[in-house]
């Protein structure tokens, strides 16, 4: 582990009274000790409230989740989905987390219900949540998924933002992480331009090393400075800009960095809104299925990718979303495509089978004319068979949200 890496801060809150779900927790005193001898800690805060068997209780805390509080208002106890979302992203991040606990030298889970405080001063709003705390008391957040091998990635990247390279590693060095930019850059020297293009190279880095891995290689004095980018996600190689400018450099990392089949969250909703392309959606509530989708379509998604925008949705997450689009609320496995110019809406009918094939030939027929944009009726919800209302002990939370990524 580098050595000016001092801590990793993973947040994540749940409401954990099942006996499967096993976090042993730690508390801020004793983290203090172990960062004071360890110099590799990941460390997990979450909401517990193992010792509040009122279901009342619980439910009002899955709701004030993001201010940390340890017990709300029982009134409020009404919003189920944020208990189900909560629940939900608790249950998928534990398995995520003991693989973690075995690659890294030392973990730690620390109840937010208990140290509200300690939680607050980590800037967690909501859960799960993942921090890197670097010496000086330097926090850098997580915003990638949820799982151990982008966690781990981060932990290792987090401490040293920029990799020397050489021609014998740049192979290995472009596969080492999911997305990696390379600097060919002149030897440094002491004129004023050399100074300014490795500021901001470093700049840059910086940044964005928190979701990055970047390296710099020495070339020829008088060589032309230069970028290459592998996004080992999509399989898709970039070469570089004119470095003469930050604005160009931070461009180049955002494009070659963007997936091609994308979610559409909270935090990417206004860029891809002003990409001005038209978006395909695609409403899901399993990680399996959107992985699989994903799979499936990215062919199609770089086809298109100068006209249109794949995405995801997690209805878990934003279950009305659907019903924007001409689906009804909490729609899973369906293609809706959205004009951002009109706002027009083109659902797929939701009995279509979604593959690659189906989903250009709907694209087609709506270019073509052959389809009509939604009416704007909303789309009844399927009846539900003797629903029943959630009592008793509730198993846990998680994040009713993730502003995190």
């Amino acid at each position: 582990m580098l050595s000016n890496y001092l801590r990793l801060l993973l947040c994540a809150s749940a409401v954990a009274v099942s006996p499967s779900f096993g976090w042993a927790f730690t508390t801020p005193d004793e983290l203090e000790k172990v960062f004071a001898s360890d110099e590799s800690t990941l460390v997990a805060c979450k909401l517990s409230s193992e010792k509040k068997k009122k279901c009342q209780c619980q439910r009002a805390m899955l709701i004030n989740v993001v201010k940390l509080v340890v017990m709300a208002q029982p009134a409020i106890q009404k919003k189920r989905n944020t208990y189900k979302d909560a629940r939900s992203s608790c249950k998928s991040l534990e398995p995520e987390w003991e693989k973690v606990q075995k690659r890294h030298p030392r973990t730690a889970v620390v109840d937010c219900s208990e140290h509200p405080k300690y939680c607050y001063e980590q800037d967690v709003l909501t859960h799960p949540a993942i921090r890197a705390q670097l010496r000086g008391n330097v926090v850098r957040r997580y915003r990638g998924p949820r799982k151990a091998d982008p966690i781990i990635s981060f932990s290792k990247r987090i401490g040293e933002p920029i990799v020397p390279v050489t021609e014998q590693n740049q192979s290995t060095f472009m596969t080492s992480d999911e997305v990696v930019i390379l600097g060919l850059l002149p030897p440094l020297t002491d004129e004023p331009e050399s100074e300014l293009l490795h500021k901001r190279f470093a700049t840059v880095a910086q940044q964005y090393h928190d979701r990055y891995t970047f390296g710099v290689q020495t070339v020829a004095q008088g060589s032309r400075a230069s970028l290459k980018c592998q996004n080992n996600i999509d399989g898709l190689g970039h070469e570089g800009p004119d470095l003469n400018q930050v604005p160009a450099m931070e461009t180049f990392v955002k494009a070659c960095g963007a997936p091609l089949v994308g979610e559409l969250n909270r935090r990417t909703e206004l860029s891809l809104v002003k990409a001005s392309k038209s978006m395909v959606h695609y409403f899901t509530d399993s990680e399996e299925d959107k992985e699989a989708y994903i799979a499936s379509v990215r062919p199609l998604a770089q086809k298109y990718r100068e006209y249109l925008n794949f995405v995801t949705i997690d209805v878990n997450e934003y279950p009305e979303m659907a019903t924007t689009v001409g689906h009804r609320k909490g729609a899973s496995g369906v293609v809706a495509v959205q004009n951002p110019h009109t706002w027009q809406a083109f659902p797929l009918d939701e009995g279509v089978e979604v593959t690659a094939a189906s989903v250009e030939q709907f694209i087609m027929d709506i270019t073509q004319g052959k389809v009509a944009p939604w009416d704007g009726e909303p789309k009844a919800d399927k009846p539900v068979e003797n629903p029943v209302e959630p009592v008793g002990v509730v198993e846990e939370e998680s994040d009713g949200g993730h502003d995190e990524l």
